[in-house]
């Protein structure tokens, strides 16, 4: 437990208010996570980690960061080097890239509970002690249409990508 109360972090997902989610929890880690940034107009400034644990170039099944999200890597080669911003690779054109210990976090927590990035990121809070994880804006699918045919593809698509975060908040 901290000064304040207990060690806290904020994950991160889509924006929902005007005003950064720390405002409530100052006292908080702000953890943001790939695409999430273009939510928030590419201007929320008081983050403490991003997380984009995906790699730069293609691999088999993933076409890569530098294809899928070109803005985002624009982003990310901005941001200064003072921050860390994770990924599964090292991302040289990155200042600020650090790669994610995949293989300390399975040997440390155990394998087969990894089917996201957000369960990656969980895995990272318990190991290093967070008390309080508070979630903002994550588990969202942001469709005009949600009951259409597209809308019901995507929740699909989203839960089965998803669902092993409920086996971290279970362990959080």
């Amino acid at each position: 437990m901290t000064a304040g109360g207990p060690r806290s972090v904020i994950i991160s997902g889509f924006r929902h208010t005007i005003e950064s989610p720390r405002l409530h929890y100052p006292e908080a880690e702000l953890w943001g996570q790939s695409i999430s940034i273009r939510n928030w107009d590419w201007a929320l400034y008081d983050w403490s980690r991003w997380f984009d644990v995906h790699t730069a170039r293609p691999q088999a099944g993933y076409a890569g960061i530098r294809l899928l999200r070109p803005d985002i890597l624009g982003w990310y080669e901005k941001q200064g080097s003072e921050r860390p911003i994770y990924f599964a690779e090292d991302v040289p054109s990155v200042r600020a890239c650090r790669v994610y210990p995949i293989a300390e976090m399975e040997a440390r927590l155990g394998t087969g509970r990894f089917g996201c990035q957000m369960d990656y990121m969980l895995a990272l809070a318990l190991a290093e002690g967070f008390e309080r994880i508070i979630f903002y804006g994550t588990g969202s699918i942001h469709l005009k249409d949600i009951e259409s045919d597209e809308g019901i593809r995507a929740r699909r698509k989203w839960w089965e990508r998803h669902a092993s975060v409920l086996y971290w908040m279970g362990r959080a």
